[in-house]
């Protein structure tokens, strides 16, 4: 009895520790806390939100965990979402260079590299604007999500964030 009472302890300091590591990591950027649900994600607009990487076991205590992102995603916009990868190559928790399982994500996902602490390429940013508008003039319901790494450049993501828009010809002066 007392072992199933100190694992019970020991869980729930877990998650303790794995609050106030998010906390930390997150600093004073925007975290979704509705629904029971606690991500490094942001509506920008009601159509658009930006996303940290998604990942999975020992990398889930600091990031996203592609089970409660997925959980969300069917949550709040089943079959109406396209996640947009941004993020350069890097060695992700499953072991796969450069990405993470694309099925646990219902295989909505395209992604468009872009290198990390430089601008991205005309061509890579029209080549995002084109594909994320045309799935959001699919259908009304449609949301874009932008995904970045943790420690991806903030000009570059405000640059993604201002260009879409324009791209969609909401910034007629």
């Amino acid at each position: 009895m007392r072992v199933l009472i100190n694992l019970r302890r020991a869980r729930k300091l877990s998650g303790h520790v794995t609050q106030a590591l998010r906390t930390t990591i997150s600093q004073n950027r925007r975290r979704y806390k509705k629904h029971g649900f606690d991500l490094d994600l942001t509506y920008i607009t009601n159509r658009i939100i930006a996303m940290s990487a998604p990942a999975f076991g020992g990398h889930s205590a600091y990031r996203n965990d592609i089970h409660v992102v997925s959980r969300f995603l069917s949550f709040r916009h089943y079959g109406h979402f396209w996640i947009f990868n941004l993020c350069d190559t890097y060695l992700s928790s499953d072991g796969v260079m450069g990405n993470y399982n694309h099925n646990m994500l219902f295989s909505q996902v395209l992604r468009i590299p872009f290198e990390d602490h430089a601008p991205p390429l005309i061509n890579e940013m029209l080549q995002f604007c084109d594909a994320a508008s045309k799935f959001m003039q699919q259908d009304p319901l449609n949301v874009s999500l932008h995904r970045h790494d943790v420690y991806f450049e903030r000009s570059i993501l405000q640059q993604l964030r201002c260009s879409f828009p324009l791209f969609q010809g909401h910034g007629h002066a």
